[in-house]
């Protein structure tokens, strides 16, 4: 298989009403090549697969990898796990503050409930106790309410506090159950959180937000916000805004501003009316909603991830200074790649790494075939096969081992180290977003260095499809 060049790179977007757009990739070291989506036929409902743990004879790569990997028992989540198998993460992860989980496809149940896995032990062995994920801050409000006070139930949280259809699955659901349950359990400390910290659908709800606050602190200025935002005040803002016209934009955009102007200049009188917390939970929303018409309305694909990390940085930052904070998105958002393998592609990772340091540490996910949920060429939300990797893929090499589930370690893995040459140069890695065509398998590839991108990746040979929510 060719490998692709940065430039050719194209990622798409999560938004479900943005799922026909490729827009240039805005992940730093990660080449997608998407071609132009024929017509497929219909592909049946996820079903159950099972993990063969035959070993099979790899080339020398693999020997590498099996000899390195740290095998998992279980990629399922269960309620008195020991987690033993992850135990020895707790040296690689350390004191860091910030945990990001990435994921090859949105569609993946092995992802999913590997994560969920993930976050009980990051919550219950490593303290973490705030959660975010890559869907919009003011709707995710719905889920914590659910997982910290227990309004509601946990599909009702979700269905009405997640926008995307990524996220509004079985999978999902049960983590967030899951969530509720240890926040109700005896001794449970610290709490866990549930967040969102993205920006790219209508901001209908952060708006509203503000307006509320200021129709409590300040009548005249909520008058004025309510005019200043009806430019941007819309369902569907993320498809017509950026159609309309850009002095259109520039005038919406400086009425945005001015609201928030409004909010910076009254701190400490708005604070004395209201409360700190109200405060905050005011200005971020103004926040967001510049965000978005930043993402929406300015011709720079780097917008929306640096965006992701300014709401990353806000949640750690409101939690304390105890907080310790997980991300769930995509690879190619919590990829810390390095910027000089593409000049132009700085992803979420990458910005939260010049900040954190080692403070931040990524797990990338990886699999060989199976099953995806995605939008495919017929429009259809669906599950779709995914072939076995090709020659020379990670995914090949992983494949290899015969391990049917494992950890690989990647930090501070250099050049130097005997036999690790090849998984330090670029390295064709498979990556799906919201769309995939099962009839160009060999085109979903990324090329990563991957030491550079993830300090660990988190591989399972065999995948099913995720199950949505009705």
């Amino acid at each position: 298989m060719g490998r692709p060049s940065n430039r050719a790179c194209l990622l798409l977007l999560t938004s479900a009403s943005l799922v026909a757009v490729l827009v240039a990739c805005t992940i730093c070291g990660a080449v997608v090549l998407f071609t132009q989506i024929s017509p497929e036929p219909d592909v049946t409902a996820p079903t159950s697969s099972s993990i063969s743990s035959t070993p099979i004879a790899g080339p020398e790569n693999s020997d590498w990898l099996r000899t390195h990997a740290l095998p998992l028992e279980t990629v399922e989540p269960y309620d008195g796990d020991d987690f033993g198998d992850l135990m020895p993460l707790k040296d690689l992860i350390g004191d860091a503050r910030i945990v990001a989980l990435g994921e090859a496809t949105h569609g993946t149940h092995e992802f999913f409930t590997m994560k969920h896995r993930m976050v009980r032990f990051l919550v219950q062995e490593m303290g973490f106790n705030v959660f975010a994920i890559e869907d919009n801050w003011t709707e995710a409000t719905f889920v914590n309410d659910y997982v910290l006070y227990g309004e509601g139930d946990a599909t009702t949280a979700v269905l009405k506090g997640i926008n995307y259809w990524t996220w509004r699955t079985e999978e999902v659901r049960d983590m967030v159950a899951w969530m509720r349950r240890y926040n109700e359990s005896p001794g449970a400390s610290p709490l866990v959180s549930f967040h969102g910290f993205d920006v790219n659908k209508e901001q209908t709800l952060a708006i509203d937000n503000v307006v509320r606050f200021l129709e409590d602190v300040d009548p005249p200025s909520a008058a004025e916000a309510g005019a200043n935002y009806e430019c941007f005040y819309a369902e569907d803002v993320d498809s017509w805004y950026p159609e309309i016209s850009r002095t259109a934009q520039d005038e919406c955009r400086a009425g945005l501003q001015a609201v928030m102007d409004v909010l910076l200049a009254n701190q400490e009188r708005y604070i004395a009316l209201s409360s700190p917390e109200a405060y905050e939970v005011a200005v971020q929303s103004a926040r967001v909603v510049l965000q978005a018409e930043d993402v929406f309305g300015q011709d720079d694909p780097q917008a929306r991830d640096r965006h992701m990390a300014e709401n990353a940085r806000w949640l750690l930052d409101q939690a304390g200074s105890e907080a310790k904070i997980i991300l769930w998105a995509h690879n190619a958002h919590v990829s810390g790649a390095d910027p000089e393998e593409c000049e132009d592609c700085l992803g979420m990772g990458h910005h939260l790494r010049q900040v954190y340091g080692d403070n931040l540490v990524i797990f990338g996910f990886a699999f060989n075939e199976g099953q995806v949920t995605a939008i495919g060429p017929d429009w259809e939300l669906t599950a779709h096969p995914v072939s076995p990797a090709p020659p020379e893929t990670f995914e090949w090499y992983a494949h290899n081992t015969g391990l049917p589930a494992f950890i690989l370690n990647l930090r501070g893995l250099g050049a130097d180290e005997p036999g690790a040459a090849w998984l330090t140069q670029p390295l064709l890695f498979r990556s799906v977003g919201s769309m995939y065509d099962p009839t160009v398998p060999e085109e979903w590839f990324c090329e990563y260095n991957l030491p550079r991108a993830f300090d660990a990746i988190i591989y399972v040979d065999q995948t099913t499809a995720t199950w949505l929510l009705p």
